[in-house]
């Protein structure tokens, strides 16, 4: 029995060291992430045009049209925005937050019981002009149950 687990456990490390070899960390995300529960609708909505040193809005509308209690779990900013906006404030507000390799991950936990919506507003402030293209992940229940979205803003002086 000892044997078969030593076995076990050297698989799972050889897949992770594969996926972290050809794809980088972000590969071991394909192997261990779902899709959110499909009774969750999620809306994001994202300003076209927003300018330099002004606050603007992100807005996240999380929607359970089932039955089951879900949760709000957090939202994924990866490095690359967050070098060009500052996050000013997130509602409701994290629980914690955590930094790690190119994303920082807002943990929320914010309930959606049946039938209702939560709400999740993120206040950005951008730090230069240009047209800057980025995602954010918002995720439902867990950290691997996540949608990207990918979005497009330009910024003015």
């Amino acid at each position: 029995m000892k044997r078969r687990t030593l076995w076990i456990l050297i698989g799972i490390l050889v897949v992770i060291s594969a996926c972290c070899t050809c794809g980088g960390l972000g590969a071991l995300g394909l192997v261990f992430t779902s899709r959110p529960p499909e009774d969750v609708d999620l809306e994001v909505q994202v300003p076209e045009t927003v300018t330099v040193g002004d606050p603007f809005l992100i807005r996240v509308t999380a929607r359970n049209t089932g039955d089951q209690n879900h949760t709000l779990h957090s939202v994924i900013f990866p490095e690359t925005l967050l070098q060009k906006m500052a996050v000013l404030e997130i509602t409701p507000a994290p629980v914690e937050s955590d930094e790690f390799a190119d994303i920082t991950t807002y943990l929320l936990q914010a309930p959606i019981a049946p039938h209702e919506e939560a709400q999740l507003s993120i206040t950005l402030v951008p730090k230069e002009p240009g047209l800057h293209i980025s995602t954010l992940d918002v995720c439902i229940d867990s950290s691997t149950r996540c949608v990207t979205f990918r979005f497009t803003i330009t910024v003015r002086e």
